[in-house]
């Protein structure tokens, strides 16, 4: 899937539309919830972005360590 993130807002928001409707369709995977951090980390200017992302990126790193039965802990990560 190949999403245009310089066309600004409109593409951003077509691509967590596209995202969402893919997750809801497929259940979340590791690539699904990295793409989604992807355009909250393009939307800096919006508060909160980067808690956004982050909390997407560890969603996606526990869909990778759950077939190895190991799980995160509320205390991996440090606050931004």
């Amino acid at each position: 899937m190949l999403i245009d993130f310089q066309g600004g807002e409109e593409n951003l928001s077509q691509a967590m539309t596209t995202y969402s409707e893919l997750i809801e369709k497929w259940n979340p995977t590791p690539l699904l919830l990295n793409g989604v951090a992807s355009c909250h980390m393009h939307q800096l200017e919006k508060k909160d972005s980067l808690k956004l992302a982050e909390k997407e990126l560890l969603k996606a790193l526990e869909k990778v360590l759950e077939p190895c039965g190991v799980q995160l802990t509320d205390s991996v990560s440090e606050p931004l």
